[in-house]
């Protein structure tokens, strides 16, 4: 049964300063964006109904992008889930229904959650609900905190390449006067999204690592957008790139050393370019 839900993570949109002749852009967007839901959810009943290879092949060449636009819109959701008493067995935390489609567990039906997410999500972008908020936020210059970069990537204490991720990280930014800091690295009784949103209010830089990564990460990298950021995206070589960060200049590494060089020469020429 599903126990709990966690809000995942809600709009990583990018949002820029518009101009009266983006308006018609930006509506055909939304518009081809609902037309794709409602698609999907055509084909999630579909095989509901009549499971078939070529159904099952279906949904999965979509549902990537599917789920992103999901996230965007703040629709989407991870649960707790527990057994059947009777059954007995492990508790699974953060499972993402996008991942049991075709395998639920403990033969829950899935696919009405994602069918909820997007009719939530579909209300979501025809009421415009990120536009009239983003637009909104201003960021002064005097808030920012020059030389302090904020880091997004996955989190697994059992990880310890992560652990030297990071570190490299650190060492790369450290070495050109930067601060570079991961949300648990600080002590704080406050709620971890808040910080999280202040973190990457403030920070000049954003360094997102998306080896791995989990919807979280993509959270992260969307709101610094939605305030008019951009990540600088990392990624180890052979990672599985999505499909809406594709076109940013990503910097692929395969060990650490690499990491270190291609994220140093990086924030030396952001830097400059923010002098500008």
């Amino acid at each position: 049964m599903f126990c709990e839900k966690s809000s995942a993570y809600s709009n990583i949109r990018q949002h820029k300063p518009k101009m009266a002749t983006d308006k018609f852009e930006e509506s055909s967007s939304d518009e081809m964006k609902i037309q794709r839901l409602k698609e999907f959810a055509l084909m999630l009943r579909d095989y509901k109904i009549m499971p078939s290879t070529a159904r099952r092949s279906a949904i999965n060449q979509k549902k990537s992008s599917i789920r992103r636009i999901i996230i965007e819109a703040g629709a989407h959701h991870t649960y707790t889930i527990a057994p059947p008493p009777a059954i007995g067995g492990l508790i699974q935390r953060d499972f993402d229904p996008f991942d049991g489609i075709f395998d639920p567990p403990y033969g829950m039906d899935v696919i009405a959650p994602i069918l909820d997410s997007i009719d939530v999500a579909i209300g979501s972008i025809q009421d415009g609900v990120f536009s009239k908020v983003i637009t909104n936020i201003e960021i002064a210059k005097d808030e920012l905190r020059a030389g302090y970069a904020f880091v997004a990537m996955s989190i697994d204490p059992s990880n310890r390449d992560l652990d030297d991720v990071l570190d490299a990280i650190k060492i790369a930014a450290k070495d050109l006067g930067i601060e570079a800091e991961r949300i648990d690295d600080q002590e704080s009784n406050t709620r971890i999204t808040d910080r999280i949103f202040e973190a990457i209010r403030v920070a000049q830089f954003v360094i997102v690592d998306v080896t791995g990564a989990r919807p979280n990460v993509f959270y992260e990298a969307g709101y610094a957008q939605g305030i008019g950021k951009i990540p600088i995206f990392l990624a180890k070589q052979g990672t599985k790139i999505e499909f809406d960060i594709k076109d940013y200049p990503i910097i692929f590494y395969d060990n650490m050393r690499s990491l270190r060089e291609g994220l140093k020469s990086r924030l030396q020429a952001v830097a400059k370019g923010s002098e500008k």
